[in-house]
């Protein structure tokens, strides 16, 4: 009878350690898709909404391990694959399998891969660190939110925001001249729908609500570009405010236009450290964390 049992344990055991293991693994099927608001802007005053989907199409192998393809762009590669530790894409300028995002690296730690990414590419290196690791209440759900940085060479960075269970969540990306930001809509992971597809009617919808937008980049050294959306015409007001909620200055208020607005904001005589900016407008407050690190 104790053997029995034991070996009852056993499958529960090796069930429940399958099954979180599954829940670490970033969610590679074919089909899955992740639709996004891409807006693009820069410091001359241009600013342009779109939508962009990212699709996984089809799978191969590559040394007896199955990598996903997934429909190319700038920041997501090509190949792909994932475990319990993190996420992997395969280089085929090179012929070379390297870990990307490591779930467990410790935050301001740098993952550093050497080389370049084509013959083409001028960028020396590319690094890799943690800038979050938190919960996030997203689609009905709580979920491990993890956000890498990453930059390439001395002009080009990026970063990615992902959770393992239902994949990316955000892109952010900015060099010299512009710079881009792809917020999660919605999501098909294994034939289940999260949030919403992107559809014109979808971000039309988006325009005429309420929002205050993450800013970008996060961390920032020492500006930044906090984005936010109004229904109608009013007067608003964004503050910044310290970690322990004092004002530490008014970075605008004026009556502006119906629509989707961006202000660029300068810590360049704040020290390093977390703050806050709330963004007033009638009867709507919303307030966001960013980090200055210099």
């Amino acid at each position: 009878m104790k053997r029995i049992f034991n070996y009852f344990l056993f499958l529960e055991w090796v069930y429940c350690f399958g099954f979180a293991q599954a829940q670490n693994y970033f969610p590679l099927v074919i089909g899955n898709r992740w639709d996004f608001v891409d807006h693009k802007w820069d410091a001359n005053g241009y600013s342009e909404y779109d939508t962009l989907s990212l699709n996984i199409y089809a799978d191969t192998l590559i040394n007896n391990e199955k990598y996903y393809r997934i429909t190319s762009n700038p920041w997501v590669y090509n190949l792909i694959r994932s475990d319990s530790v993190g996420i992997y894409f395969y280089d085929t300028v090179n012929n070379h399998e390297w870990l990307f995002f490591k779930y467990n690296l410790p935050l301001g730690q740098y993952l550093v891969n050497g080389y370049n990414l084509s013959p083409l590419d001028t960028n020396s290196f590319i690094r890799v660190y943690k800038s979050l690791d938190d919960t996030v209440y997203l689609f009905n759900q709580s979920l491990r939110r993890m956000r890498y940085y990453i930059d390439k060479g001395i002009d080009n960075a990026y970063s990615l925001t992902i959770t393992p269970h239902l994949g990316f969540l955000d892109i952010d990306a900015s060099n010299v001249m512009s710079n881009e930001n792809m917020g999660l809509l919605g999501c098909i992971i294994s034939d289940t729908i999260y949030g919403k597809l992107t559809s014109v009617e979808n971000i039309r919808e988006m325009h005429q609500e309420y929002a205050l937008f993450q800013n970008y980049p996060n961390p920032f050294n020492p500006t930044t570009i906090i984005s936010y959306s109004i229904p109608e015409s009013q007067l608003i007001e964004i503050n910044i405010y310290d970690i322990l909620g004092r004002r530490i200055t008014t970075l605008i208020k004026e009556y502006k236009q119906a629509g989707i607005h961006t202000i660029e904001f300068n810590g360049f005589n704040l020290a390093s450290g977390i703050y806050y900016y709330q963004l007033n407008a009638d009867t709507f407050i919303q307030t966001k964390k960013f980090i200055l690190l210099k």
